[in-house]
């Protein structure tokens, strides 16, 4: 299956190589659109320039980790409420809580489930209702 041209735009900021050519695949096959980024500034970088409709974030990479992007990002009037996804092999519990409050989405160990990962996605890029 491939996107439909209309399809979310996931902007997939991670700089292991291997992992990031498996979740395009995945997330093409689940009829999104993928961008690839392969450390933090170009991540960012992409980001100003393509405005996903979500950013799925590693926390350890080069250039510019993780938490600074999530930090530069929300600092932008027109990402701001882009949904930000932490894909992150740390399993450290303060690294959670400092992504959340860091206005993350939600936050996702490696290895991670195919499907828990769909749903956490479907949850992000839902639209929330009118207060």
């Amino acid at each position: 299956m491939e996107a439909r041209t209309d399809a979310p735009l996931i902007l997939i900021i991670e700089d292991d190589a291997s992992l990031r050519r498996i979740l395009c695949l995945q997330l093409t096959k689940l009829g999104y659109r993928t961008a690839e980024a392969t450390n933090g500034r170009e991540g960012f970088e992409q980001a100003k320039a393509l405005h996903p409709d979500l950013l799925l974030l590693d926390l350890m990479m080069p250039e510019m980790d993780g938490f600074q992007v999530l930090k530069r990002v929300k600092c932008i009037d027109s990402l701001a409420d882009t949904p930000v996804l932490i894909l992150t092999a740390s399993h450290d519990d303060h690294h959670r809580r400092k992504g959340l409050s860091h206005m993350a989405s939600g936050f996702m160990t490696k290895p991670y489930s195919l499907n828990e990962l769909k749903d956490r996605i479907e949850r992000a890029l839902r639209p929330t209702p009118a207060e």
